[in-house]
């Protein structure tokens, strides 16, 4: 039996022409994922992933700094478009359970997802903990610190109704398509 994963297969460096695998094909291509790239973060540990490129690539801080747009909108091709806050229903949070189906679908990412947590887990190691989370506690303090100085400064693409704000756009010189701008 197969497992349809599209984002496995986008990923992955291997060829493959099917659109199911079996487990032992989605290992085989959870491993060429890691093999292929020099380095995969885990969004959920964004901060610690980005401590761990800083110090593989031996960038400094400023190089790492980022402003979290504080309105519930996103911005693409001039328009603001609200994100909605992910709902689950009782009914579908049992399926997702439960499910066998759904279980045997994200089989892949969940391979995926535990071999990247894996890998940043030894890359610390490697790195040495005690230097990393010196540096983690540093670059939190450097997000902190830039948060509370810049972000009522902070002109965003959107406003904080949804609406697109022309004069905030990179036409107007802001920076990475007009995230960060001020």
């Amino acid at each position: 039996r197969g497992f349809h994963n599209p984002l496995l297969r986008e990923l992955s460096l291997m060829k493959t022409t099917t659109t199911t695998t079996t487990q032992q094909q989605q290992q085989a291509i959870v491993q060429s994922i890691l093999d292929g790239y020099d380095f995969v973060g885990v969004t959920e540990r964004l901060l610690e992933s980005l401590t761990v490129i800083k110090l593989l690539l031996n960038r400094p801080t400023s190089e790492m700094i980022f402003l979290r747009d504080k309105t519930p909108f996103q911005y693409k091709d001039r328009v603001c478009r609200y994100i909605y806050k992910p709902f689950v229903s009782p009914g579908m949070r049992a399926y997702f359970q439960s499910s066998p189906q759904w279980k045997a679908r994200i089989r892949g990412d969940k391979l995926l997802h535990a071999a990247a947590n894996r890998s940043l887990e030894l890359t610390i190691d490697r790195l040495g903990r005690d230097r990393f989370y010196r540096e983690l506690k540093r670059y939190e303090a450097a997000l902190a610190f830039v948060e509370e100085r810049c972000i009522q400064k902070t002109n965003f693409p959107c406003s904080m109704n949804g609406v697109w704000q022309p004069e905030q756009s990179s036409e107007a010189g802001c920076v990475a398509d007009t995230y960060g701008c001020g």
